[in-house]
């Protein structure tokens, strides 16, 4: 058996996460919905992992194209993912690997951001 434990922040409001099987298209007319139809939206928050960061970059960058104005910050982290292996037969120990993940997270605003010179701006 197989435990896998994975540490990701909470969703805030207008907050996407992102996986591998996430299609981009939907996404895509979600944020242009909310940009375009919600008028208290200005800011959309968008989180990756792995091998969902391609699609969350074909995402952002296809919503810059189509709204313009918007103002992008970055943010790219690591999260550490515990996996925990317990044996099938007695008498051996159980295996706890640690291994990272890449995290990319993604504001997309219509506003300038707040501070004069952010990193990932």
């Amino acid at each position: 058996m197989v435990k896998k434990t994975l540490e990701l922040p909470p969703l805030e409001k207008n907050h996407f996460r992102l996986s591998v099987k996430s299609q981009p298209s939907r996404v895509i007319q979600t944020g242009i919905y909310k940009f375009r139809k919600e008028e208290d939206t200005d800011t959309l928050y968008y989180s990756a992992c792995g091998g969902a960061i391609s699609n969350l970059i074909v995402v952002v960058e296809v919503l810059k194209h189509r709204i313009p104005g918007l103002h992008q910050t970055n943010k790219l982290r690591c999260i550490k993912v515990e996996d925990t292996y317990e044996p099938k037969e007695e008498g051996l120990d159980t295996v706890v690997l640690e291994r990272f993940i890449t995290l990319l997270e993604i504001v997309l605003s219509t506003k300038e951001p707040e501070e004069h010179d952010p990193i990932g701006y």
